[in-house]
């Protein structure tokens, strides 16, 4: 975290630190039932690994959180507000010379055409088309944006269900995933996707 300390406290702060809540309806260390039988495989279990990496979590009794399950854990976290830090970037960027241009690449050979020496590959998903790269699959998962909440300063991770919300200054996102996302290349907004995870999450609070 060293880097991103000097973020705090910066305007429009790009950068902070936010309590966050995992939420599970069973004990979190009983295995969830399996009910996604699809192709999606099974994701290495990392957790023992990086657990250094970030403060720990530390359970809540119920009555000492306002969330309707019977299972929680706090957690502390940095969160990025995207809008404030792209634009602390893009203007560290420019002031220091940089130039942005905007190009199509349609195949890999277009980019022997740059006049700059070193390239830097960060075409994410769009590398399985440019490089012709079979070995990358995607995951489809859905975001959608209420207002900013500035009250709302915690993060939550509802297990099992598929749904998670991330406070941001510029609004609350919620992320949904359904069935079937993993190598599906559907980009298509389902708006009832998200309404459904909001619904999910006022639940919570029933």
């Amino acid at each position: 975290f060293k880097t991103w300390q000097s973020m705090l406290g910066l305007p429009g702060e790009p950068v902070e630190w936010h309590d966050g809540y995992y939420l599970s309806d069973i004990p979190f260390d009983q295995e969830l039932p399996d009910a996604a039988p699809d192709e999606e495989p099974e994701y290495a279990e990392l957790e023992d690994r990086i657990r250094d990496l970030r403060p720990g979590s530390v359970a809540v009794r119920p009555g000492e959180h306002p969330f309707n399950v019977p299972y929680a854990r706090r957690f502390t976290q940095m969160v990025f507000n995207l809008g404030a830090y792209q634009r602390l970037l893009m203007d560290d960027f420019m002031r220091d010379g940089g130039e942005i241009e905007q190009r199509d690449f349609t195949h890999a050979r277009q980019i022997a055409g740059l006049r700059e020496r070193t390239i830097v590959n960060c075409t994410g998903y769009g590398a399985k088309a440019l490089f012709g790269d079979k070995t990358i699959v995607p995951v489809r998962g859905q975001t959608a944006r209420l207002i900013p909440q500035p009250e709302v300063d915690y993060s939550l991770y509802w297990r099992g269900h598929n749904v998670s919300m991330i406070p941001r200054r510029d609004g609350l996102v919620v992320q949904a995933q359904g069935p079937h996302d993993f190598n599906n290349e559907d980009t298509r907004v389902d708006r009832a996707l998200s309404q459904d995870a909001v619904r999910r999450l006022a639940t919570l609070f029933a």
